[in-house]
């Protein structure tokens, strides 16, 4: 039935995408809180639905706004990132390309009503939930680097040395991932000069 889902995410009815939010939103609620049910839940659910990619969007407002209200750092947020790993099991291009996308399009608001740190812009829990997001989908390169290299690269110049500790570290933890992916990708294929450079440069960001 999960996928059926899609026959109201589809229709221009209001009405019907917020039976679907509630639907999500239930099941967002049993992942946090059912430890023990949590990895069939993971693969039985969650792995389901990253199948369907015109779930994909309506899930990760779902998944944001959950994460947002419980606070960057907090039990549901973790628990989302972690299962954003999940949804991106069956199809990690695509999600990965929106998650990035949707990170991008949410930075480049920040221009339209600046305020003196980023920190302090209004979308700035959702900012820092998807670059939370994106650290744990870096994991086994579910980012498809290669692919997203420029976007990833722009994200982190702009939110490095940005945000609380935690948050820095993720973006460091990000560089590392994305570092780790080039090095051992088997496209693109890169010379022997550009393999050791990125090999230093990994070990250099590795240090404590």
């Amino acid at each position: 039935w999960l996928p059926n889902l899609t026959r109201f995410c589809k229709q221009n009815d209001d009405n019907k995408r917020a039976k679907v939010s509630m639907i999500l939103d239930k099941l967002i609620t049993l992942t946090i809180e059912e430890d023990d049910m949590y990895p069939s839940i993971q693969a039985k659910i969650w792995s389901h639905i990253g199948q369907v990619s015109d779930l994909l969007d309506i899930v990760l407002d779902c998944f944001i706004k959950r994460s947002v209200l419980g606070g960057l750092g907090s039990l549901p947020a973790e628990i989302l990132a972690d299962t954003a790993v999940a949804l991106a099991s069956s199809n990690a291009l695509l999600f990965s390309r929106k998650v990035i996308g949707r990170l991008c399009r949410l930075i480049e608001k920040t221009c339209l009503s600046p305020t003196p740190t980023l920190e302090q812009h209004l979308i700035w829990d959702d900012i820092a939930i998807l670059l939370r997001y994106l650290l744990m989908l870096s994991f086994n390169n579910s980012l498809d680097v290669a692919s997203h290299l420029p976007f990833l690269f722009h994200i982190v110049t702009l939110l490095v040395s940005t945000g609380p500790l935690t948050l820095r570290a993720s973006t460091h933890g990000l560089v590392i991932n994305i570092l780790h992916s080039l090095c051992t990708c088997s496209q693109p294929q890169f010379s022997d000069e550009t393999q050791r450079v990125l090999r230093l440069s990994l070990a250099e960001f590795s240090l404590p």
